[in-house]
């Protein structure tokens, strides 16, 4: 009798210790959990600033395709003006 309550008391300590382990575990895993949440939200952030940073590119160069298109013609009408002046 006295060796079974030594058993069960040996048995519930070892459930206590795994239940305590299984706690430090679900701990551990919220934590982490959280952690990737947080990196989840931080590439998800750096995915838009570089989207806009590509659209924010895209935009200018389109702007300076139509400023050398405009600087292109200027250039043109000058000149024309200019040999229009010499001839007279």
């Amino acid at each position: 009798m006295h060796a079974q309550l030594k058993n069960n008391e040996a048995k519930m300590k070892r459930l206590n210790d795994a239940n305590d382990r299984a706690k430090q575990l679900e701990s551990e895993k919220m934590q982490l959990e959280h952690r990737v949440q947080a990196e989840e939200t931080k590439s998800h952030k750096a995915i838009d600033l570089k989207e806009e940073a590509e659209r924010r590119n895209d935009h200018l160069r389109r702007e300076i395709d139509l400023l050398t298109h405009d600087k292109n013609y200027l250039q043109r009408e000058t000149s024309q003006l200019t040999d229009q002046v010499s001839r007279l």
